[in-house]
């Protein structure tokens, strides 16, 4: 069963099948596309692209982000399961 299924009238678009598709995923790859985020960062910063102050807020926003995946994992892991789970089961 698809998270938003039943709720909607009308078929799934494929393209929405297709990006949907590595939501399973996504959330296992966070801490590593997080540390590719910060290197990227961190590589304009030192070409002058980002200034300190635009560098630091971002490296401060990532570090949330990181900081914060446990619980949005876990989150989002226990909704996708209530999601697979029978109407009556919920």
């Amino acid at each position: 069963m698809k998270m938003w299924g039943g709720r909607m009238s009308k078929a799934t678009d494929p393209l929405v099948e297709r990006f949907n598709a590595s939501a399973s995923f996504d959330i296992r790859l966070a801490k590593e596309d997080i540390a590719g985020s910060v290197a990227w960062a961190r590589a304009l910063g030192r070409a002058g692209v980002l200034g300190p102050d635009d560098l630091d807020a971002i490296l401060r926003g990532l570090a949330a982000v990181l900081g914060s995946l446990p619980r949005a994992a876990s989150t989002w892991l226990r909704r996708m399961r209530m999601c697979t789970l029978p109407s009556s089961a919920v």
